[in-house]
């Protein structure tokens, strides 16, 4: 899943979602857009699942604007990711909390 402007391929506004799925030679495929279930006319960014796998949270909001709405959406509601299962978390959820003794310094 990616977020990326692709005016050339059916881009909603800004920033849109997408995915694109790997074959079976290990090619990555064209990436789809997800559609208007996430996709606004203004930027749509910093989408993930969460950790249970069965909701995509995200962020959308106005073009050149850091005012975004947090929103959500149960994967089977997109047609596109019905199928989909994300391979483990999201790389910010592997950081752990707690401090060393040396982040201290």
């Amino acid at each position: 899943i990616i977020t990326s402007t692709r005016p050339d391929m059916g881009s909603r506004g800004g920033h849109d979602m997408w995915i694109s799925y790997q074959n079976q030679n290990g090619e990555w495929q064209e990436p789809l857009n997800l559609g208007d279930t996430i996709n606004t006319s203004g930027e749509d960014m910093c989408w993930t699942f969460t950790p249970d796998g069965k909701t995509f949270t995200g962020g959308s909001g106005p073009r050149d604007s850091y005012n975004h709405d947090i929103m959500w959406v149960h994967k089977d509601n997109i047609p596109l990711l019905k199928n989909f299962e994300p391979i483990g978390p999201p790389p910010n959820l592997l950081i752990s909390g707690k401090r060393n003794s040396d982040d201290r310094r």
